[in-house]
């Protein structure tokens, strides 16, 4: 399997790319809070712009990520990258309720999640999973467990700011786009 975005004959390879971006949250007593907004509309033209900067043929698909889509993607297997974009926790990863409202996704879900993927083959086609979250190692680590073999995310202890996040999110995806390995492309984004 290809370390990289694969080149050459047949459709081109497809990323899917999910976002969470919910208006509010209920907290412990049920209170509804607003969220800190992303700029994912920012984040999703540095995507576009890198591969057609680079004149690459790689098929996106932008969905909200909700766990029914997140499990759609993992088990329809066609995915060869997986971009997460979200607010995250040591503990979870945000996800949308379908409501405007988050669906917090703990890390023990998220693997079972994968797993149940796994197993109708749906991650062995991802060469990659890009989790753009605050403190999200534990649930890469989610993405490691099944068998991704590259997966880049902020370490459980770091916040990473919407510039930080969109510089890297370009380098990153700019590097792939022009042939680079996962790895030397997630060097160059650090250099971003």
């Amino acid at each position: 399997r290809s370390a990289g975005v694969p080149a050459g004959g047949g459709a081109p390879p497809m990323i899917g790319v999910i976002f969470s971006n919910p208006l509010a949250c209920t907290d412990a007593s049920g209170k509804v809070l607003p969220m800190e907004t992303l700029d994912v509309a920012r984040e999703r033209a540095l995507i576009c712009d890198s591969f057609g900067e680079a004149r690459r043929a790689v098929r996106l698909r932008f969905e909200h990520a909700t766990t029914d889509r997140l499990r759609t993607l993992v088990t329809l297997g066609t995915c060869v990258g997986l971009h997460y974009s979200g607010h995250g926790d040591p503990s979870y990863l945000s996800m949308e309720d379908g409501r405007g409202g988050a669906h917090f996704v703990q890390v023990d879900r998220l693997r079972r999640l994968l797993q149940a993927g796994s197993a109708s083959g749906g991650t062995a086609s991802l060469s990659f999973v890009f989790v753009s979250a605050c403190f999200s190692e534990a649930a890469a680590q989610a993405f490691v467990e099944v068998g991704v073999p590259h997966v880049i995310a902020v370490r459980r202890n770091s916040r990473v700011s919407d510039p930080a996040a969109h510089a890297f999110t370009r380098a990153f995806y700019l590097a792939l786009a022009v042939g680079e390995k996962v790895r030397a492309a997630f060097d160059i984004g650090k250099q971003a």
